[in-house]
């Protein structure tokens, strides 16, 4: 007998490496495919696409990165063609993707790392979702990341849900997704695809909160709030019935907080904000949203006290990112949001150097300077800090030429600053910009007008009245105009608008000179009874200079 080979310790040790298949399922996805597949490439074993009815480059795409792709009609099934997808992959783990996801830089060698790890069957990984031109993003705990066993598969025809793993760990593994961050046109297929599909599934079974939930979010992402306050209210009700708690919960609360505040019933909010946090102190959406309600009604030490405990929050995210595992975080890249508020808490103060500090650290967070700079500004204007606030309106302007609101802004601050010739300049400019503009045309008319160029002024109030004729202001001055070339049939039509613009009827016979300067007293009483001084003093002036003896009674 030969004698029996060794085996050395280094080969006995040796492991096989686990196999990963990436699944997808995809549609006309040329826009991002590329860019997802090049991501992971390198990191996985096999791609495996299924085609639900391409009619693009999605094909070309997959095949050009050596994906084996299968193809299945579309049936109105997320998780019947995801499970298509599995079916069809030999590797010892599932990674799923979209096509419009990228994997971070740096998280591929944790993804095979994470793999290696025997004690557990399902990875759990962070997803980054971008809205709004990236200016926002949420994160969201998801497996993605999942042995290939056939017990492990997704339910559900829409929002689908893994079921059948037994041992989930989170790893800082990080997906980019940028398919809420669509056009109009875009955006409005997903919302009706989507829409309709949780419709479908409320029919079906009415009483499950997470389908209302869905709903809610649909509403939501479409700035349908009052129609996501329904259904999330319509979710919590359930889930309240239903005993139910956890994450997804806090998320329910968080969409309908964030409808309410965009619907203007900050009351409301506050209400489900602090509901929120009763359930998690460290969860950090309800301290975003209590930031922005406590700023809007100038609390200012409750803005501050949620201010601290939001960064408080992020911090400890960095440092323990496990304890969220499961989490939906839709505020995590608002912290320089959160910056802001506190620069204007210290404007507040008169706290000027740790205000510029603030804005500072928000300008280098934020995702759109432009929009950042414009907000700073702002905050100056509102505290009369005019040269701040035209420092700031000049840099958002740097940033994007054609920022209407920025251009409005710079030119207010000038006329504040008593720079009229630069103020008229930059009101031009906005002209430009939106020609039927009201603010600039009534604005270059009184700046003009202070300077005694009333034919200037005068066209360009009645380029104002041409796109809205019940300016009362404009009415008014034109009448003055109008009295003091002796036109009167002019003036009595400016009086005309006047008064239907107040609600007064108008059929008064004018017999004499007196009785149009009556007309101009009854509008000084009028606009006095409303609080209107300065267009009060302008009627009386008008009135005294048709009818000079008023001035003796």
């Amino acid at each position: 007998m030969g004698k029996k080979k060794k085996t050395s310790p280094k080969s006995m040790n040796r492991k096989r490496t686990p196999t990963i298949s990436l699944c997808m399922i995809v549609k006309n996805e040329e826009q991002f495919l590329g860019q997802c597949l090049n991501s992971v490439k390198d990191y996985v074993n096999e791609m495996i696409v299924v085609d639900t009815g391409s009619t693009d480059k999605t094909i070309e795409i997959a095949k050009g990165f050596g994906a084996k792709v299968y193809h299945h009609p579309w049936e109105n099934d997320f998780s019947k063609h995801k499970n298509q997808a599995i079916a069809h992959a030999t590797g010892d783990w599932i990674f799923i993707m979209d096509a419009d996801e990228e994997l971070r830089q740096g998280s591929g060698p944790i993804l095979k790392k994470a793999v290696a790890n025997t004690q557990i069957d399902a990875v759990i990984v962070t997803l980054v979702s971008y809205f709004n031109n990236k200016a926002s993003q949420s994160w969201e705990s998801k497996i993605r990341l999942f042995k290939n066993h056939p017990s492990i598969r997704y339910e559900g025809i829409v929002h689908e849900q893994l079921v059948g793993y037994k041992s989930a760990r989170m790893y800082p593994i990080y997906l980019q997704h940028y398919g809420y961050d669509l056009d109009p046109e875009q955006q409005q297929k997903k919302f009706e695809r989507t829409s309709s599909l949780l419709k479908r599934q409320i029919k079906e079974d009415p009483e499950n909160y997470w389908h209302h939930h869905n709903l809610a979010v649909c509403y939501s992402s479409n700035f349908m709030f009052s129609e996501a306050v329904e259904e999330g209210m319509c979710a919590l009700a359930l889930a309240e019935d239903q005993g139910l708690r956890g994450p997804t919960l806090l998320w329910t609360l968080h969409i309908v907080a964030a409808s309410y505040l965009k619907l203007g019933n900050l009351s409301k909010a506050e209400d489900l904000a602090l509901k929120a946090l009763k359930q998690s102190k460290n969860h950090l959406d309800p301290h975003f949203i209590l930031v922005l309600i406590y700023h809007q009604q100038k609390q200012w030490k409750s803005l501050e006290r949620h201010a601290k405990a939001f960064f408080r929050v992020v911090e400890l995210m960095k440092s323990s990112p496990e304890s969220f595992a499961g989490s939906i975080i839709n505020m995590a890249g608002e912290g320089w949001r959160v910056r802001l508020a506190m620069g204007d808490l210290h404007l507040e103060r008169n706290e000027l150097e740790k205000a510029r500090a603030a804005f500072e650290i928000a300008l280098t967070e934020t995702p759109v300077p432009f929009e950042c700079l414009k907000i700073i500004a702002d905050c100056y204007k509102n505290h009369c800090l005019w040269k701040g606030a035209a420092h700031f309106y000049r840099q958002a302007i740097n940033e994007k030429q054609d920022f209407l609101e920025a251009v409005f802004g710079l030119a207010l601050s000038k006329n504040r600053l008593g720079q009229k010739n630069e103020a008229i300049r930059y009101y031009e400019k906005a002209l430009e910009l939106k020609p039927d503009s009201i603010e600039a045309l009534v604005n270059l008319g009184d700046l003009h007008y202070e300077q005694g160029l009333e034919d200037l002024a005068q066209e360009f109030y009645e380029r104002a009245m041409d796109v809205e004729s019940n300016l009362i202001n404009v009415s008014l001055r034109l009448a003055n105009f109008s009295v003091k070339k002796g036109e009167i049939e002019k003036c009595v039509s400016y009086c005309e608008n006047i008064f239907i613009s107040l609600g007064l009827s108008c059929n008064r016979p004018l017999e004499s000179v007196s009785d149009l300067a009556n007309l101009f007293l009854i509008i000084g009483h009028e606009l006095d009874k409303a609080g209107r001084d300065d267009l009060f003093r302008e009627a009386m002036e008008i009135a005294i200079r048709i009818k000079p003896d008023l001035l003796q009674g």
